[in-house]
């Protein structure tokens, strides 16, 4: 009888363990498709993606096309509205717009004025108190449309012999006492800074 009682229970032990061995089972299986390895297959193809149709820094090479307005145009237009010489002119494109940032200065005051290149509207004004050094450090970087002797073009022109590719922006304004642009010439992720004389038309360096 005891013994009897023993096989019993042996075997409902048996039959149990069985059991789970089956449940066990049944949730590696339901653990296996997690997509984890899918969602890292599809972020590895949509990064090489992105690598290989990488685009340039702007979409737009200003080399290519001069722009409807000459940045002493431009520069005429922000003077009428703000009183002071120019410290920086910039041309770049962003968002599908082609505009210039010119940055004026005052004795007091500095001003950030984008003149939109391809009609020569005023797209955005800021204004803004000088103080201190704020107000040494802009009166030093001050500059006349007069004292540029070398033209954009030309400079893009030095720029793009040393470096090839298209040129994203530029932007003129005084280095160390110097009026120089910087060119930024390349692609997306791989563009290099070229530094052009903007008396001379010399390359100065480049700068990745």
């Amino acid at each position: 009888m005891n013994t009897h009682a023993l096989n019993i229970r042996l075997s409902a032990a048996a039959v149990l363990a069985a059991g789970a061995g089956l449940l066990a089972g049944c949730g590696t299986d339901d653990a296996t498709p997690e997509t984890k390895t899918e969602t890292i297959t599809q972020t590895a193809g949509s990064q090489s993606s992105a690598a290989s149709a990488a685009p340039s820094r702007s979409g737009v090479d200003l080399a290519a096309t001069a722009p409807a307005v000459s940045w002493r145009d431009a520069l005429r237009t922000a003077g009428a509205q703000f009183t002071g010489s120019p410290t920086a002119v910039k041309l770049e494109t962003e968002h599908g717009r082609t505009a210039y940032e010119i940055e004026l200065a005052s004795g007091t005051q500095e001003s950030d004025i984008t003149i939109d290149a391809a009609n020569g509207g005023v797209v955005a004004k800021t204004t803004d108190d000088l103080h201190g050094d704020d107000a040494a450090h802009a009166g030093a970087e001050r500059f006349e449309a007069g004292e540029v002797t070398v033209e954009p073009d030309r400079a893009m022109r030095a720029a793009q012999a040393r470096v090839a590719g298209p040129v994203s922006e530029w932007k003129l304004h005084r280095e160390n006492g110097r009026l120089v642009y910087e060119i930024n010439v390349g692609t997306a992720g791989d563009d290099t800074e070229v530094v052009v004389d903007a008396a001379t038309g010399e390359v100065i360096g480049t700068d990745r």
